[in-house]
This record gives structure tokens, sequence and C-alpha cells, in this order.
């Protein structure tokens, strides 16, 4: 099962093989980029339609729908938009 912190870790990976700042990541997500840091921190969680345009973004092409929905359930537990 993939969890938020596999998430963060394939968005991380990807702004630094992308070679982009993250205000350049949240940008091409269409992420506002304090959003992008809090969720990277795991302070905030995100959006199902968020969580998939950061990981568009990041170049995945497929994941799991009960990833997605565990990873959102969890945000609204902890208050994430």
């Amino acid at each position: 099962m993939t969890t938020p912190r596999d998430l963060r870790l394939v968005v991380r990976a990807a702004i630094r093989t992308q070679g982009l700042t993250q205000a350049a990541f949240a940008a091409k997500a269409g992420v506002h980029r304090t959003r992008l840091l809090a969720w990277l921190a795991g302070r905030r969680g995100v959006s199902t339609e968020t969580l998939g345009r950061l990981l568009a973004a990041a170049g995945v092409r497929s994941i799991s729908v009960e990833s997605l929905n565990s990873h959102t359930a969890r945000a609204d537990e902890s208050g994430g938009k």
C-alpha cells in the first residue's frame, strides 16, 4: 500500500530530477507554493484533485484508487484539504 509519505517522496524526487524549484513545480501542478510546502512537510493534507495534479506534474502515470482514497481519508481526519 502506498502511504502519504511515499507520495511525498515521489513528488520530492520529481522536483529534484526535473531540476525545478519548489515554486516552479507548484506552478506546473497548479498548486500554491505554500500548500505544496505544507504538504511536503506533512503538516497538511491535500484533496484528491490536488494530489492528482501533484502526481501528474511528477510524471506519475497510474496509482491505485485505494492509495488515493487512503491518503485523502487521512488528510480529512487531520483537517487537511
